[in-house]
């Protein structure tokens, strides 16, 4: 489970951002490598830009010094280290405590933990790099590149770190704007799938923060929405090439099928949490309370899509980029989804 898992007590801005990017697979998949042959790490882009957003092949870095010889520890003090310096001293200093603050903090700290990691876990770094490289990850790049050049959202600036980390509690996620990483090895995630779409997923949620701003408080609702508004515009993003199902947490069509068949009564049982502000509730942690025991799911994803789903049935003429701006209220109310579904 994430450290970004609903803690909504935290400071308004924050606490949403942290538990709202937990972008989570828990299934690995075996793919085939694309066709025309990998890319070498030699060759992958060192960073990339989306609008405002920087996000630094950080990883790229960890795996050409550790299989260099002799090991260039200032490569990862300059690369890795301090060209995202707020992400390790003030995220996960912070998120791990006092006891391992050392290792993000300081150029030593940094060096051994990293030849550390290659040395402890080298195969599983190897076939991560290597699957990334086989499935041309660098072109999908290319197309969130080029896609969000297409879009006309207003983008906040921020920076996020695709890295191989010591410590993966924050899985897809991060404190701040400036502060966010992708843990590579991370192994709650599908990292082919959550290259693809769990990037656009967790730009909208950056997008969405800026659009809203801050509030006292978040309910479970909040988030619910919250997450179905990403989730709705990764299969947007994606101009119909994806399934809804897919978009949300990859299900399967017959994922899908399981919610929407119980659909009424998830909304009737879930109901009373909706203004919960605990972030410990039936409808945002189902594996602990199981009162869907038979859920492929998280509750609060597959919720949150179907509220705004039916907004933007409701309202036509509305688009996803409309909503990144209404305060979760509003659109709750103004979808009519309570409407549409009892029955």
């Amino acid at each position: 489970m994430s450290i970004l898992r609903p803690t909504l007590l935290l400071l308004p801005l924050l606490g949403l951002l942290l538990a709202a990017c937990d972008f989570k697979v828990d299934r690995q998949t075996t793919t085939e490598p694309a066709p025309g042959g990998s890319t070498t790490l030699e060759q992958f882009s060192d960073s990339f830009t989306l609008g405002n957003i920087t996000v630094y092949n950080s990883f790229r870095e960890q795996m050409l010094v550790n299989r260099a010889m002799p090991f260039d520890t200032q490569r990862i003090v300059d690369n890795v280290y301090r060209r995202h310096q707020s992400l390790w001293e003030e995220c996960y200093a912070m998120a791990f405590g006092p006891g391992n603050a050392y290792m993000f903090t300081t150029d030593t700290g940094m060096v051994n933990w990293n030849e550390g990691l290659y040395r402890d876990q080298r195969s599983i770094l190897d076939s991560i790099t290597t699957l990334i490289l086989s499935q041309q990850v660098d072109t999908m790049f290319d197309y969130h590149v080029t896609r969000f050049k297409t879009l006309d959202y207003v983008i906040p600036a921020a920076r996020i770190s695709l890295a191989f980390t010591p410590l993966t509690r924050i899985g897809f996620g991060g404190c701040s704007n400036d502060q966010f990483v992708y843990e590579l090895n991370n192994p709650s995630y599908d990292v082919a799938y959550t290259l693809k779409a769990g990037i656009p997923h967790e730009l909208f949620h950056i997008i969405n923060a800026g659009a809203i701003g801050e509030a006292k408080q978040f309910q479970a609702i909040d988030l619910a929405i919250n997450e179905g508004l990403a989730c709705y515009f990764v299969w947007d993003y994606f101009q119909g090439s994806m399934p809804k199902h897919e978009a949300v947490e990859e299900m399967s069509a017959a994922d899908w099928a399981y919610y929407l068949d119980h659909e009424e009564e998830i909304y009737q049982r879930m109901k009373p949490y909706f203004d919960d502000s605990t972030g410990d509730n039936p409808l945002l942690n189902n594996e602990r309370y199981r009162t869907f025991p038979d859920a492929p799911r998280s509750l609060y994803y597959w919720l949150g899509f179907r509220i705004v789903e039916s907004y933007l049935t409701t309202n036509p003429g509305t688009t996803i980029k409309d909503l990144s701006a209404v305060p979760y209220a509003q659109l709750l109310t103004g979808s009519n989804y309570e409407g549409r579904i009892l029955r």
